[in-house]
């Protein structure tokens, strides 16, 4: 990740991760009164997973500032990897959901949630592509160092 651009999609996502969970604690922007007289069931939960996106975010959004250490990017680079990865897997059981209320139930309601997760999976998507490209034009480059310091050697 030594190109900054590359990790605006971690960033974005992370932050993305933060606040769509930090709406469902709050319980202000998605509507569960399609649930009918079952409204408030679903309290325990969305709140687990609302917590479980929040620190996933935060993890992952914190292990950017290990990557400048030569000694550990590679891990820290791997690290965030995994986190948007975990991530990805979080946003599909409320987007599964959303959509079966989408079709069955609210379109209205449907929409509304179904948005913000399909915002969390696309900007997910274009972090890992920036950070796998990342990563292997940074391994290309030293391989090309290495290389290149090899037959500086062979040379003289």
């Amino acid at each position: 990740m030594g190109n900054k651009t590359h990790s605006i999609g971690v960033v974005i996502s992370s932050l993305l991760s933060i606040c769509v969970g930090y709406l469902y604690i709050r319980n202000v922007y998605f509507d569960f009164s399609w649930l009918g007289v079952e409204t408030g069931s679903e309290n325990e939960a969305v709140s687990h997973w609302s917590v479980l996106s929040i620190i996933l975010g935060l993890v992952t959004i914190l292990s950017l500032y290990l990557v400048p250490y030569r000694r550990i990017k590679l891990f820290a680079e791997s690290f965030i990897f995994v986190g948007m990865l975990f991530l990805f897997i979080l946003q599909l059981l409320p987007l599964t959901a959303w959509i079966f209320v989408l079709y069955f139930v609210d379109r209205t309601a449907g929409y509304v949630g179904v948005i913000p997760h399909c915002g969390i999976i696309a900007s997910i998507i274009v972090g890992s592509y920036g950070l796998f490209q990342s990563g292997v034009s940074t391994r290309r480059s030293e391989e090309d160092g290495e290389q290149l310091a090899c037959t500086k050697g062979e040379n003289q």
